[in-house]
């Protein structure tokens, strides 16, 4: 038996085994197998080859596979008949009819297990995942009874009769002529005498492996005993040391030597190294040396950079990288895959390649299927929800579809979301005819809009088998790839490529070709399934040349070494991660089946990460130590890898290193001074002629004063510029279509009593609630609102008008919806006058004009019109001290409109209204008067002829001549429509 060869892990490996492979199997390569843990260092390793002079060319090279190619070539050989292999989907229908037939379930009266494929398949994917796991490390299962403590009940009952489920699954797959890997590998472990026979004449160097599986342990230790394997090793040479304490992260290849009883050597020539490490170091001693040696020249250079977050991470990878004038043989290296776009978007323009798996999940087409997927989880009877509809008229894959040069849909979508927003809570989309949208769509723009209907709503409707889905999936791929509307989208955008590549070559087959794809499901099963399928799918990408600056994950650096080496976001929750709980099979569980736990794992990810900044000449490390912002804040913690590695530089520089100091250096961004905000807009020469313009040809009325009481800057984006609110579906109801509603009803009640006397409490109650009841149900807005809401709205609205009944005054009406057009002295100028009066009624004390409001009116304070601070400052036109009070006289005014109908109606008339009052409906109809009676009718008279047109006049004065349209914060920030570009906080007023 061979000894296992070691290659120190600060050389670089795939250089050494290419040196190892010429010197010692040149003259037998025909007959050499070399054997990786995965597939990527083949690429490598035909490189170093090809670049050894010592190699004559051309020449047959040895056969390079993965462990799983291996096993794969072997159980083919084995088993007499050839086996397909199963796709996840088919594996979970193998699940469901073992546990069927087996009659798996729950022991008591109450069987609640999930008999239907639909409720088993969550419980099918991890129990296939499992099947997988037990095959490949070759373990029989047991039953684990009295778990029930541990496990949810269905779990419960699945680990309870785990032996059965194991021995007939494996028949059900061997007896359909079905496969898995795992499976492969099962076939293999139990016969291999055979397979040692099968590789009879050849020599296998099983290069770099860590941790074995069941069935690797079984293969490669009869092919060792055999001596027809060569174990080579990159690790701690210290494990081929006698005496040496190597890393701990090597304590697996430690009890491998102890297990196989074998013994390890160096593979070095002190008098011409064979294996020249990165620039011929081949004085480099491992970092994690037990016992203390003066540190070499050429020592591996490891800098911490402490961060905040991942941007301030990235701007130091950046100037890092443009320090250097070439990259060649530098790699990023990303814990984290979902950190590859934001890192290709800080990295230099020069030679980059990809080299890891991408989450499809990230990608633009992931988030367009899971829109259109939201869409039908929200389909009602009525059509698609609102909201989701604008979602995928926005999506970019959709919105920017071509048609020769131009892309109409942008327009064309526009129309239809502004016809959405004003339309009702649910919609059918094959109801909007783009032809008779306001820009008027062409008929190609039009058939390009009919096919995106089709295709995002229609087409996923019935989606209620895996094939079905697969065949709605491959119609949107079709659109997509369509030539005439994707204008070279594809060739431009590569990684959004290969996800479309991976969803037609991958998703769609699965979910088209299962044992299952024709099982019938709910829709929304279904799109669960495609949601987790989609979840788990990884683009891989395979860098060639293999040239420049490579960017790759942890896993995908497994035997490779680089010069330079920079990893990003070095965490604790993903170095080594987080563990995901299992509801099927618990760590604790794994142990007594004999699977790995999360210890197993920590070591290799250990391994692997050490590995990689051994083999390294400098190695940047970054990190954040910043708030994570969630539901619980918590702080960012440099993983545990790299704690170890802090406190093995403080121990060699005999000093407790802080950030900044020494080799933990801590990024800083240049500060710059932060300009106060001031969201206020000056009140130019332009603002003024508009609002000059506005004024006489357009008159005052009380909204105008009021909009500028309340907050000038929202006054000057609502009658100053082109701004509107945006439109909106009320879904939860509107409070402007119920108070018009509202006045509409009661302008129709009242209108038959109109010259006749109504004694208190004498309108007919029953009448005006049936009026509005029927009116409230033909309102679209009713229509749209949840079923609750609904039901409270009419039975409060019901219970308000009846009160407003019973407790209404004695009164004659004797106008409704009066108009009042006329014209006012306001501080020295002539300006128009409209508005309306609801009601006006004659009653005992005189004319009295009304006013509905179905909100809380705002009223004025009861020392208002006495406050001589107030009224100096507008008898004196002092401008710059009334826009200093003005969040005063606007609390104290409330709002100017009835005094100012008051003073209308008597420059209209020229008769005095006794008093104003807002009839406020939503406390019962009880009445706010505006003065009431203890106001004598002197002062009255004063207030109305003579105050309110010189506060008007002030205001308009206020308005012209003020600097700025400043904000002034109330409670109604909340709910103002220019919230957004003011920025100011609510405030109480």
């Amino acid at each position: 038996m061979n000894p296992v060869s070691v290659i120190p892990w600060d050389r670089d490996f795939l250089t050494g085994l290419a040196t190892h492979l010429v010197e010692n199997f040149q003259d037998r390569f025909q007959s050499t197998l070399v054997l990786f843990p995965h597939r990527r260092p083949k690429r490598y390793l035909l490189d170093k080859l090809a670049a050894d002079d010592r190699l004559p060319k051309p020449c047959l090279l040895p056969r390079i596979l993965s462990i799983d190619e291996l096993f794969a070539e072997l159980a083919g050989r084995l088993h007499p008949t050839p086996l397909r292999q199963l796709t996840e989907l088919d594996r979970v229908g193998v699940a469901h009819a073992v546990v069927t037939r087996l009659g798996v379930g729950l022991r008591g009266p109450d069987n609640a297990f999930p008999a239907e494929i639909k409720d088993f398949f969550p419980w099918g994917l991890r129990l296939a995942q499992l099947m997988e796991e037990l095959f490949q490390h070759g373990v029989a299962a047991s039953d684990l009874d009295h778990v029930q403590d541990q496990v949810l009940p269905t779990a419960a009952a699945l680990l309870g009769s785990l032996k059965s489920i194991q021995k007939a699954y494996r028949e059900e797959l061997l007896g359909s002529a079905t496969a898995t890997p795992g499976l492969l590998r099962s076939i293999v472990a139990e016969r291999t005498a055979e397979a040692v026979e099968l590789l009879e004449g050849q020599t296998v160097l099983a290069c770099g492996f860590h941790a074995l599986s069941g069935s690797e342990e079984k293969l490669l230790k009869a092919l060792w005993r055999k001596g027809r394997a060569d174990i080579l090793w990159h690790t701690d040479p210290a494990v081929a040391t006698p005496g040496g304490s190597p890393h701990w992260s090597c304590e697996e290849h430690a009890q491998w030597l102890k297990h196989w009883k074998a013994r390890a050597v160096l593979l070095t020539d002190e008098k011409r190294s064979p294996l020249p490490a990165w620039r011929k170091r081949t004085d480099q001693l491992s970092l994690f040396a037990a016992e203390p040696a003066q540190e070499p020249a050429s020592r591996a250079k490891i800098v911490f950079h402490q961060g905040f977050d991942l941007h301030s991470q990235l701007v130091a990878l950046r100037r890092e990288l443009d320090a250097s004038a070439e990259t060649a043989g530098f790699a990023v290296v990303l814990p984290d895959t979902s950190m590859l776009m934001p890192v290709l978007h800080h990295l230099p323009r020069r030679d980059v390649n990809i080299s890891m798996g991408f989450a499809l999940k990230r990608s633009p087409l992931h988030s367009l299927i899971e829109t259109i997927l939201r869409l039908q989880d929200g389909r009602m009877p009525g059509g698609y929800h609102w909201r989701e509809v604008i979602a995928l008229l926005r999506h970019p894959l959709i919105k920017l579809l071509r048609l020769g040069d131009e892309t109409p849909l942008r327009m064309a979508f526009h129309d239809w979301e502004a016809a959405i927003r004003q339309g009702e809570k649910h919609l059918d989309p094959a109801a909007w005819n783009p032809a008779e949208a306001p820009t008027h769509a062409a008929p190609e723009v039009a058939a390009l809009c009919a096919r995106v209907v089709d295709v995002c709503f229609t087409a996923f409707e019935n989606t209620d088998s895996p094939r079905a889905m697969a065949l709605a999936l491959l119609g949107l791929a079709r659109l997509l790839l369509d030539p005439e509307h994707s204008g070279g989208r594809w060739e431009r955008f590569v990684i959004d490529a290969a996800c479309l590549s991976r969803l037609i070559d991958q998703v769609i087959p699965e979910l088209h070709d299962s044992a299952i794809s024709q099982e019938t499901f709910q829709p929304e099963a279904v799109r669960a399934m495609t949601r987790g399928m989609l979840d788990r799918q990884r683009v891989p990408f395979e860098a060639d040349p293999l040239s420049g600056l490579q960017v790759l994950g942890m896993l995908e650096t497994r035997l490779l070494s680089f010069e330079r080496v920079f990893i990003l976001g070095a965490g604790e929750d993903v170095l080594p991660g987080v563990p995901r709980p299992d509801p099927l099979l618990p760590d604790p569980l794994r142990q007594v089946l004999g699977l790995p736990d999360q210890r197993t794992r920590d070591m290799t990810a250990a391994h692997t990460f050490y590995r990689l900044i051994q083999g390294a000449r400098e190695v940047g490390i970054f990190y954040s130590s910043g708030i994570q912002p969630g539901v619980l804040d918590g702080k960012s913690l440099p993983s545990r890898y790299v704690e170890q590695l802090i406190w093995e530089e403080e121990k060699r520089l005999q000093a407790l290193l802080k950030p900044g100091e020494g080799p933990r250096r801590l990024i800083t961004l240049p500060m710059r001074g932060v300009r106060s905000h001031s969201p206020a807009v000056e009140n130019s020469r332009a603002c003024r002629l508009k609002l000059e313009t506005r004024l006489r040809y357009r008159g005052v009325n009380p909204s105008l004063l009021d909009s500028f009481l309340a907050c000038p800057l929202a006054f000057f984006y609502k009658y100053l510029t082109p701004l509107e609110a945006l439109d909106e579906v009320a879904e939860d109801g509107d409070p402007p279509a119920l108070g018009q509603l509202v006045h509409s009803v009661l302008q129709d009640f009242f209108q038959p009593l109109l010259g006749t006397r109504v004694e208190a409490g004498g309108l007919d109650a029953a009448k005006l609630t049936g009026m509005f009841s029927r009116r409230l149900r033909s309102e679209p807005f009713f229509a749209q609102m949840p079923a609750q809401a609904r039901l409270m709205l009419e039975r409060t609205a019901l219970r308000r008008l009846e009160e407003f009944a019973r407790t209404s005054p004695a009164c004659i009406p004797t106008q409704l919806e009066m108009r009042l057009d006329t014209t006012l002295e306001l501080g020295g100028a002539r300006y128009g006058f409209n508005g309306v009066i609801d009601r006006l009624d004659q009653r005992d004390e005189g004319m009295v004009i009304l006013d509905y409001k179905t909100g809380k009116p705002r009223k004025q304070t009861a020392t208002f019109w006495d406050d001589e601070d107030i009224w100096d400052t507008v008898a004196a036109g002092d401008v710059e001290s009334g826009l200093n009070m003005l969040d005063r006289i606007g609390a104290g005014l409330g709002s100017i409109q009835m005094p100012l109908y008051l003073h209308a109606y008597w420059k209209a008339t020229g008769l005095d209204a006794a008093d104003a009052a807002y009839v406020c409906l939503g406390m019962g109809g009880k009445e706010a008067a505006l003065f009431g009676p203890k106001i004598g009718e002197e002062e009255r008279e004063e207030r109305v002829r003579e105050k309110t047109p010189l506060l008007a006049g002030f205001i308009v004065r206020m308005m012209l001549e003020t600097p700025r349209f400043a904000p002034l914060p109330s409670r109604g920030c909340s709910w103002c429509a220019y919230a957004r570009v003011c920025g100011k906080e609510p405030a109480e007023r």
